[in-house]
């Protein structure tokens, strides 16, 4: 069972970590994961998460230059929560469709007949090799950062922006790029 909560994060290695969901009981508390499991707090979203396996979040194997991709693809649930920061459909015609957020953290637009140009790239994530349509993530893994979704209104390209939220890195509060990501000592 997987203990995925957006509520809970860790200050050190090794610890359990803290509860920030203002209505539990544990709020600012080290929290085991049974705990967490057991809350009646958790946000309705993160219920999605619950059927997978813990052995199936392979955190330690390292997203790359490339990102993600193959049978022993990590699972991105922080990556791909940004399509629920996505505003709902509003049947416009636009030149691109919407974005499929794949569960390793790839983005993939679906190419309709007539499609000859592929849209432009996300912030932090690289067009695959292979196929045009498919965007690869280049953010590496951390509980703290904040992502936000927008489709941009004349192309219906998706437009990205990610926030730290360490309050121990100095680049807290402030819009980040991946490779300020990559070089934080305080990314969890």
């Amino acid at each position: 069972m997987s203990n995925f909560c957006r509520y809970r994060s860790w200050y050190q290695p090794g610890q359990d970590p803290e509860c920030h969901n203002l209505n539990c009981p544990w709020r600012g508390q080290p929290v085991t994961p049974e705990k967490c499991a057991s809350c009646a707090y958790q946000h309705p979203d993160d219920q999605a998460l619950k059927h997978v396996s813990s052995s199936a979040v392979n955190l330690a194997t390292p997203a790359g230059p490339m990102g993600p991709t193959g049978p022993n693809a990590t699972l991105r649930p922080d990556l791909t929560a940004i399509e629920r920061t996505l505003p709902p459909p509003d049947g416009e015609e636009r030149t691109f469709q919407r974005p499929v957020f794949g569960p390793d953290g790839t983005i993939r637009y679906p190419k309709r007949e007539g499609d000859w140009e592929p849209p432009q790239e996300p912030s932090g994530y690289i067009r695959d090799s292979n196929n045009p349509w498919r965007f690869l993530p280049l953010w590496p893994l951390c509980s703290f950062r904040l992502a936000h979704g927008f489709i941009k209104a004349a192309c219906g390209c998706l437009g990205i922006t990610m926030r730290c939220n360490h309050p121990k890195a100095s680049t807290f509060g402030q819009q980040i790029a991946h490779t300020d990501c990559e070089k934080c000592p305080h990314r969890s």
